[in-house]
């Protein structure tokens, strides 16, 4: 008898093998003869048909040992041959937005892997809607299947972060579902797990804090921070129905930090630079006057479509060459056409600014402190 050279071979922890054997590593001269198996090092979970050869179980742990196969035929006559075995583990994918309840969606989405990884075309990261209460009462399912090869996705060892195409939709659900083999691991060799359910990874977005309850109601919210742990980000205000444009604002003062006030987009067109149109339409006649906005804080549009973007170089700015400054939005005229204003008072006391772009430099801000997402 005769048995080939020495191998080696990868196994993976949790899937079950199929069609594994050891009788193609042998030969005997004497036709006809019958052989039989045994082994040594085999792991527990494992088990050899001494008959047929065939190896049959699902590995449970990781590591590399060597495992003797021997063919004794008839005569007692015997031959061994030594494979090297290493258990792997397939990449698995899991992130700490499980559960949490009050997600910002403004936020970077961060994955982590069991191993360095790298990703694989073809495949796509899936943030799946799945509806709520809607920020007052916004419905649209927005659901983002995003490529794990493109710019959205930025890959740093075993840190996978997502930028995802527009921003997530306020007091809303949702659920993060991985193409199986999304993702290679650097180590393992091996194609990533996949997720495919709606519990491994759910979450939801903030609802912001009811207009009435002013900037003490904000309803704080979490962001994911670089390394997969979520950190305090904006409070956020509803603003929507304060005030109105005849009778007068109602003022908030943002002193406080991090306030991100809010109010919807009912129109679903896009801005139009040739009527002087920003896109943002609001049932209009309310009036808030935001004091101390300064670095943290936000004046968030929410735009209820995504695809149509606004355009808020259109928006009316007036002042007196001091503060405050008055924003001006119009109306959406399917809601009764009246306009929503907001004047802002930074902390760098009566300066104003002349667009959004001279509020951001005024305050020295490293991101757009309005915005329409």
């Amino acid at each position: 008898m005769a048995s080939g050279a020495p191998t080696t071979d990868t196994i993976v922890v949790g899937q079950a093998l199929v069609g594994a054997e050891v009788a193609s590593l042998f030969t005997d001269v004497d036709a006809g003869d019958t052989l039989t198996y045994s082994q040594t090092g085999l792991p527990a979970e494992l088990t050899l048909n001494p008959s047929t050869g065939a190896i049959t179980g699902t590995p449970v742990t990781t590591g590399t040992t060597n495992i003797t196969f021997t063919a004794t035929d008839a005569g007692s006559l015997s031959v061994n041959h030594t494979i090297a075995v290493s258990v792997v583990a397939a990449p698995t994918i899991t992130s700490t937005i499980d559960n949490v309840t009050n997600f910002d969606v403004t936020s970077n989405i961060v994955l982590t892997a069991s191993e360095n990884v790298t990703a694989v075309a073809t495949k796509y990261i899936h943030i799946i809607n799945d509806g709520g209460t809607g920020f007052h009462g916004e419905v649209t399912v927005n659901t983002q299947d995003i490529l794990v090869t493109s710019a959205a996705v930025t890959i740093t060892n075993n840190t996978i972060t997502i930028n995802p195409g527009f921003d997530l939709d306020l007091a809303n659900n949702y659920h993060i579902e991985v193409d199986a083999g999304a993702f290679l691991g650097v180590t393992s060799g091996q194609d990533s797990v996949a997720i495919a359910d709606s519990t491994t990874m759910n979450f939801s977005t903030v609802t912001p804090g009811s207009a009435t309850g002013g900037v003490a109601g904000a309803a704080a919210s979490q962001k994911m921070g670089a390394s997969d742990a979520m950190v305090a980000s904006y409070g956020w205000w509803d603003i929507e129905t304060l005030g109105s444009t005849v009778s007068g604002a109602v003022s908030g003062d943002l002193s406080a930090g991090n306030i991100a006030a809010v109010f919807k987009d009912y129109d679903p067109l896009p801005g139009d630079a040739g009527t002087g149109y920003t896109g943002i339409g609001s049932p209009g006649d309310d009036y808030v006057s935001l004091l101390n906005f300064g670095a943290g804080d936000l004046l968030y549009v929410d735009n209820q479509t995504n695809t149509a973007p606004n355009d808020l170089t259109q928006t009316a700015i007036i002042h007196s060459g001091v503060a405050p400054v008055q924003l001006q939005f119009d109306g959406y005229t399917p809601n009764g056409g009246q306009p929503i204003w907001v004047d802002i008072t930074t902390t760098a006391g009566t300066t104003a600014f002349n667009d959004v772009a001279g509020l951001q430099s005024l305050l020295s801000l490293a991101y757009v402190p309005i915005v329409s997402a």
